[in-house]
């Protein structure tokens, strides 16, 4: 590739980089954790450089000139990449440790005991009564007893 040519593809993903926020230098230095959530085309470019300048000798070197399909398809992938590196960031906070604050608000022991006194209700009431009833009892939504007694199987 010409040195000209891979100036002006590092400076369309420096910009895109950009654009998102992120600094280009620093995501080259993490080149193994930006590389995969980049679009395979795009990531091969950063798999021998962690810092710009690398990068522009290693498409010099070693890519060949791109097609000018190839290079059509560029302002494309720079289009991708934010919804790319969007998907990666919510898989990403997935894999975090919730904060602590959310907390089953009735223990999955007392679950059965819930649905044992829907069920003695319900020998004198309607199921709609019967769940409000427990509800009130434990303090919680209607819909929290619902979906306990869905869980555990019963039928209204």
């Amino acid at each position: 590739m010409k040195r000209e040519t891979a100036e002006v593809f590092v400076a369309s993903l420096e910009n895109m980089f950009e654009r998102l926020g992120i600094n280009f230098e620093r995501a080259l230095a993490d080149t193994f954790q930006v590389r995969w959530s980049l679009p395979s085309e795009m990531g091969k470019y950063f798999k021998y450089g962690n810092d710009r300048e690398s990068v522009i000798r290693y498409l010099t070197k070693h890519v060949p000139e791109p097609t000018a399909k190839e290079l059509a398809k560029l302002p494309v992938l720079s289009l991708q990449v934010p919804r790319i590196l969007r998907q990666a960031m919510v898989e990403a906070a997935k894999r975090f440790p919730r904060s602590g604050r959310y907390r089953h608000k009735i223990a999955p022991e007392e679950r059965e005991k819930v649905c044992r006194q829907i069920q003695r209700l319900m020998k004198s009431k309607r199921f709609p009564r019967a769940v409000e009833e427990v509800a009130r009892r434990y303090g919680v939504h209607v819909r929290t007893i619902r979906r306990i007694w869905k869980a555990w199987g019963g039928a209204i």
